[in-house]
């Protein structure tokens, strides 16, 4: 499992998650407290990497990318 604070594009989670792999672990899940983008849960998706996040701008009252 990977966590992050925060996330906007969601790149350095994935680089997290490419980092990972690379010792020979295998990734399942990943989360950010606030998921403050859009591109995130495509991005893990892509990878094959389980997303949630537990709060988005959205929840918060903000946009998306602010």
């Amino acid at each position: 499992m990977i966590v992050e604070d925060t996330t906007t594009r969601g790149t350095s989670l994935l680089e997290a998650v490419e980092v990972v792999r690379a010792f020979g672990a295998e990734v399942v899940f990943a989360s950010v407290i606030v998921d403050r983008g859009t591109t995130c849960t495509q991005l893990c998706s892509d990878a094959g990497v389980h997303y949630a996040p537990l709060l988005t701008a959205t929840d918060l009252g903000f946009e998306p990318g602010t």
